[in-house]
């Protein structure tokens, strides 16, 4: 630790009062803590796990430490911390009813989750598609057609969507997926998302099928199918949260958060699909549709940020309504904090790789009387 800035103040024997987030960074990539002194260990769990949480983040927190440990009451795999979310959308969930509205917060969280990991994996397979001069970095950028360039991107993934969308279940050997009209594939996304089903704070439910961790799965094994995807999202999305956007429930608010541009389920998502089902469209229009779409929002928020700050974070040049490759995109999910629940709970005994050790039953047996108490 004496070779990093904040280590060799330390060693001074003063207590530094202020260190910066580079030097917090730099000091904690090398530092690994196994265990904690019991007192340490006996303010941090106050801290992460109040009996008398004040905050409404406070009881979020607890609520999700409670429901991490009761998903691993019956064993969790340390690199199964979004076990949580798979829990979240069962149609009959396991746990504690306490817990229920903790976990309907997660179902939204994973309904933009999923969006998100689309759309940024629908962005990158565009990237591919433009062509990237890199053996003449000095060499103009090579302005395309957008709908050439869309063209293109299903063209060369029409292999790999055809394989995601067997794996989903969503077409049979031998079909064209492209020419599938929109209306046949909307069926077969209900289909696979309605046995059993309940509907409960505006959110739908249902056995087996089709569910947001299936679909997550299948985008990042395939990457490419993407482009294809964004529809089967769009709808699933539509399906698991639908009820309680249409009807202007506060909390869905989030999930049409700074609406059409965002590509918000209230403003874009909904309508949209609701726009579909009035024409005759195939799979496969819709597909560039929603892949320009993506692009779109991609180029909007970049400008903004350009325009607010002067940070242009676009990897995408554009030359009037033509697109040209700029740098790497790199795709991937939302940091969920989930990993840094999971870790916490291993460092302070909670939690082995065979399931709750004694302190972590104890913990989570004090979380769920707190929220008892405070429902009551």
């Amino acid at each position: 630790m004496g070779g990093t800035s904040l280590g060799q103040r330390l060693a001074q024997e003063v207590l530094p009062l202020l260190a910066s987030s580079e030097e917090l960074a730099e000091f904690g990539a090398l530092l690994l803590v196994n265990a904690f002194p019991p007192l340490e260990k006996t303010l941090l769990l106050n801290a992460i796990l109040p009996q008398h949480p004040v905050t409404p983040m406070d009881r979020r927190r607890l609520a999700t430490y409670g429901a991490f440990l009761a998903c691993a009451a019956g064993g969790q795999p340390q690199s199964d911390y979004r076990r949580i979310l798979t829990e979240a959308v069962l149609r009959e969930r396991a746990l504690p009813e306490v817990l229920a509205s903790i976990l309907d917060g997660w179902v939204h969280y994973l309904v933009r989750d999923l969006l998100a990991v689309v759309h940024e994996f629908a962005f990158h397979t565009v990237l591919l598609a433009l062509p990237r001069n890199l053996e003449k970095p000095n060499q103009a950028p090579e302005f395309q057609d957008p709908a050439d360039v869309v063209r293109t991107t299903l063209r060369n993934a029409h292999n790999a969507i055809e394989a995601a969308l067997k794996d989903l279940g969503l077409i049979e050997i031998g079909e064209a997926w492209d020419t599938l009209h929109f209306s046949t594939l909307d069926q077969r996304v209900q289909l696979l998302t309605s046995r059993s089903e309940r509907i409960a704070n505006g959110i739908r439910f249902w056995e087996g099928g089709l569910q947001e961790p299936d679909l997550i799965r299948v985008i990042n094994q395939t990457e490419t199918a993407a482009p294809a995807l964004l529809l089967v999202a769009w709808l699933l999305a539509e399906r698991r949260v639908g009820v309680g956007v249409r009807a202007g429930n506060p909390a869905f608010q989030p999930l049409s958060h700074d609406g059409f541009w965002r590509l918000g389920l209230e403003h874009r998502v909904i309508p949209t699909l609701d726009t579909f089902r009035k024409k005759p469209i195939t799979f496969g229009e819709a597909a560039a549709d929603l892949t320009f779409a993506t692009v779109e929002q991609h180029l909007h928020t970049a400008w903004g940020r350009l325009a607010n700050n002067g940070n242009d974070v676009s990897v995408l040049l554009t030359d009037g309504n033509r697109w040209a490759y700029r740098k790497n995109f790199y795709p991937g999910q939302m940091d969920s904090r989930l990993s840094q629940v999971s870790n916490w709970a291993h460092q302070l005994g909670l939690l082995t790789p065979g399931g709750l050790t004694v302190e972590g039953e104890a913990a989570m047996q004090g979380i769920l009387t707190t929220l008892e108490q405070e429902v009551v």
